[in-house]
């Protein structure tokens, strides 16, 4: 199964969310401030970029709607 650009773009924003985690436990845990900086930097990234990538067929609503016959 080849993955899709949605679901590229979907792992990439679990990566991003994922790694910024780490980021922060270990900065706080270690009390580094830089890396819990860039840790809550890279988690608005990732929170970012999944609020401006939404493809239209992510939700089952939009196929419903849009297989709808014409109304009269």
């Amino acid at each position: 199964m080849t993955p899709t650009p949605d679901r590229r773009m979907r792992l990439r924003t679990i990566a991003l969310t994922l790694t910024a985690t780490a980021m922060i436990a270990a900065g706080a845990a270690l009390e580094w401030w830089w890396l819990l900086g860039i840790g809550v930097w890279t988690m608005i990234v990732a929170f970012l970029t999944e609020l401006i990538y939404r493809p239209y067929g992510l939700s089952d609503n939009s196929r419903r709607i849009s297989e709808r016959p014409p109304s009269r």
